[in-house]
C-alpha cells in the first residue's frame, strides 16, 4: 500500500515528467495499435478471400515433366527430337470414363465437364464472320509430334477438320460456366433439357440475327470431313455473349463466340456415335497413319475443390491415382483459381509484412526512447532515493515504487492511445492497401512497356467460355483446360477494402505491450536503486 501510493503521489506531484512519459507512452501505443490492426485485418482478408474463393483445376500433361525427363542415350543429357515426338504420340488426352475415375475422391467436390466437336453449316446459313475467314479451313496435319489416341481421331490426329461452328454438349447446368458467371444469358426460348438427346441448340444473338434463325428454326450440320453426313438442330433458345463483340482475333470462325452452339452433352455423344459408326477409314501408304472421317470430339474437363487445401492435399494425391487406372504419372493438375488468389492477396501480404515490421521498429525505438527517460529521471531523483532508503524503507520497495509508476503511466496512456488507435486504423489500413495496389500495378504497367506493350497488363483481355479447353475445335483439354485459359484472361481483383477494427485480443496484446515497455524502462530504475547508497547519496547531497 505504501508503494502504490507514494507512487500515486509522484505522479500527482510531477505533472510535467507524468504527462511527457504519458504522451510518449501514448504515441507508442497508437502506432502499435494501428500496426496491431492492420496486421490481423490484413491477414483476416485473406483467410475470408480464401474461404470465398472456389478452387477449380484442370489435369493435363506436364510437359516439362515430359521433356524433362532424361533420353535413352545418355542418362545426363535431355531426350532427343526424336524421342521428345514419341513421348508426345504416347500423350493421350484423357477419356471421360478416365476423368470421372479420377474425380472420384474425397478432395474433389464436383466434376464439371463439356464435349466440343467443330461442323460446317448446310444451305443458306452461314457462320458470322465466314467473309473473314479463310475459303479453306482444313488443314491435313501429318506431324508425328502431334498426340495421338484423341477421341474420334486416326491414331493421330490424321485430317483435323475447322468447320463453320462448334457444338459444345453439356450434361448439368453447372458446367455452363459462362451462364453461371452472367457472362451469356438466355434472351429467347429455353434452355434444352440436358438429359435428352433430342438435338435441341441454344445458338448466339448475333448468329441468329446474322441468318434471321429464331426459337424453333432448323439448323443443318455438316461432318466436314464427310459430306454427305448431316444432322438436323432445332432451336430451343437464343443466348447473348458479353465476350462475343470484344473477342479477339481467330483462327477460324468455329472459335467466334457468336458460332457457338450449345447442346446437351447426350445429343452430342449421340452425334459423335453415329459419325463412328458411318465413318470409313483408309491409311497414307507413305506415313502409314490411319485417318477416319469420324467426328472428333474432346473432353474439357473442370474439377472442383472446396477449398485451397482439398486442391493440395489432391494434387500430392494425384500421381498415386493416376497410376491406380494405369496412367502415366506426367499429368498434373493446375489451377487459374490459386494463381489469381495469390495475385490478388499480394497487396495483402505486402501491407502484413509493412505493418509488422512497423510494430517491430515501434517497439523498438520506443523502449530505448523509455529507457533514456527513466535512466535520466532516476539520476535527478537520486536524492529522493537517499532518502527513503536512509528513513528505513528497503531498496527493493524503492525499486518496486519506481516500477509502478512506470506501469501506471502506461495503463493510463495505453488507454488514450488504444481510443486513437482504434479511429485511425481504417482509414490508415485502406490508404496503406491502396498505396501497395498502386504500386504493384505501376510495377506491372512498368514491364508492360519494356515489352513494347503500353497501358497493357497481362490478362486484361476479354474473358469468356472457350469451348473444348482451347478455343480450338475439338480442344486440347489434355493439355490444360479451358478454364486455365478463361482464368488467366481474366485481370486481377485486388481487394481493395479491410476492415481493420480492433478486436479483444488486440486490446489484451496492447496492454500486454504497454506493460512490458514499462517494465523493461523501469529495469534501469531498479538497476541503479539497487546500487545506490544512501549515505553517500546524502553527503554528496549536502
Amino acid at each position: 500500500m505504501f508503494v502504490l501510493r507514494n507512487a500515486l503521489l509522484n505522479l500527482v506531484r510531477s505533472k510535467g515528467r507524468t504527462i511527457l512519459i504519458g504522451l510518449i507512452v501514448a504515441v507508442i501505443a497508437t502506432a502499435s495499435c494501428i500496426a496491431l490492426s492492420v496486421r490481423d485485418a490484413a491477414k483476416s482478408a485473406a483467410e475470408t478471400q480464401l474461404a470465398a474463393t472456389e478452387i477449380t483445376g484442370t489435369i493435363g500433361i506436364d510437359r516439362s515433366q515430359l521433356f524433362g525427363q532424361p533420353g535413352t542415350d545418355s542418362s545426363a543429357e535431355m531426350p532427343s527430337q526424336d524421342e521428345m515426338r514419341e513421348r508426345l504420340q504416347h500423350a493421350q488426352s484423357l477419356t471421360l470414363d478416365q476423368l470421372q475415375a479420377l474425380a472420384d475422391n474425397e478432395n474433389v467436390s464436383q466434376l464439371r465437364y463439356s464435349d466440343s466437336t467443330s461442323m460446317d453449316l448446310s444451305g443458306d446459313l452461314e457462320a458470322v464472320g465466314a467473309e473473314e475467314a479463310t475459303s479453306d479451313q482444313t488443314s491435313e496435319i501429318t506431324d508425328p509430334q502431334m498426340p495421338g489416341g484423341m477421341p474420334g481421331g486416326m491414331g493421330g490426329f490424321g485430317l483435323f477438320a475447322s468447320g463453320d461452328v462448334t457444338l459444345t454438349g453439356y450434361a448439368d447446368e453447372d458446367s455452363m460456366t459462362a451462364f453461371v458467371a452472367g457472362t451469356s444469358a438466355i434472351t429467347d426460348g429455353e434452355l434444352f433439357d440436358l438429359s435428352a438427346a433430342d438435338n435441341q441448340v441454344l445458338i448466339n444473338s448475333e448468329f441468329a440475327t446474322y441468318n434471321s434463325i429464331g426459337v424453333g428454326g432448323a439448323i443443318t450440320v455438316v461432318n466436314p470431313n464427310a459430306t454427305e453426313e448431316t444432322y438436323e438442330l432445332i432451336v430451343s433458345g437464343i443466348y447473348t455473349n458479353s465476350a462475343a463483340e470484344t473477342s479477339p482475333m481467330r483462327f477460324s470462325t468455329a472459335q467466334d463466340p457468336a458460332n457457338q452452339l450449345y447442346l446437351s452433352q447426350a445429343s452430342l455423344s449421340a452425334i459423335v456415335a453415329n459419325s463412328e459408326a458411318a465413318a470409313t477409314t483408309s491409311t497414307d501408304e507413305t506415313t502409314g497413319m490411319e485417318t477416319t472421317t469420324a467426328l472428333m470430339s474432346q473432353v474439357s474437363a473442370t474439377f472442383v475443390f472446396a477449398n485451397k487445401a482439398a486442391y493440395d492435399a489432391y494434387s500430392a494425391a494425384l500421381p498415386a491415382l493416376l497410376e491406380a487406372q494405369g496412367l502415366s504419372t506426367d499429368y498434373t493438375i493446375t489451377s487459374a483459381d490459386v494463381a489469381n488468389y495469390e495475385s490478388s492477396i499480394l497487396p495483402l501480404q505486402n501491407l502484413e509484412k509493412f505493418a509488422t515490421t512497423l510494430l517491430w521498429i515501434v517497439l523498438g525505438v520506443g523502449a530505448l526512447v523509455l529507457v533514456g527517460i527513466a535512466i535520466f529521471n532516476i539520476r535527478e531523483r537520486k536524492y529522493e532515493v537517499g532518502v527513503l532508503t536512509a528513513i528505513g524503507v528497503r531498496k527493493p520497495k524503492v525499486a518496486m515504487q519506481y516500477v509502478t509508476e512506470s506501469v501506471v503511466i502506461a495503463l493510463l496512456a495505453s488507454i488514450v492511445g488504444l481510443g486513437v488507435g482504434v479511429a485511425a486504423s481504417p482509414s490508415v489500413a485502406n490508404n496503406l492497401l491502396a498505396d501497395q495496389i498502386a504500386s504493384i500495378e505501376a510495377e506491372q504497367s512498368n514491364t508492360e512497356q519494356n515489352f513494347g506493350r503500353p497501358g497493357g497488363i497481362p490478362g486484361d483481355m476479354p474473358g469468356g467460355e472457350i469451348p473444348g479447353g482451347s478455343g480450338m475445335p475439338g480442344g486440347f483439354g489434355g493439355f490444360g483446360g479451358g478454364d486455365v485459359i478463361e482464368g488467366l484472361q481474366n485481370s486481377t481483383n485486388y481487394i481493395d477494402q479491410v476492415s481493420a477494427t480492433v478486436n479483444p485480443q488486440i486490446i489484451v496484446q496492447l496492454l500486454g505491450i504497454g506493460i512490458a515497455l514499462s517494465v523493461i524502462a523501469s529495469m534501469a530504475s531498479v538497476i541503479f536503486v539497487m546500487r545506490f547508497e544512501p549515505l553517500r547519496i546524502l553527503a554528496d547531497r549536502s
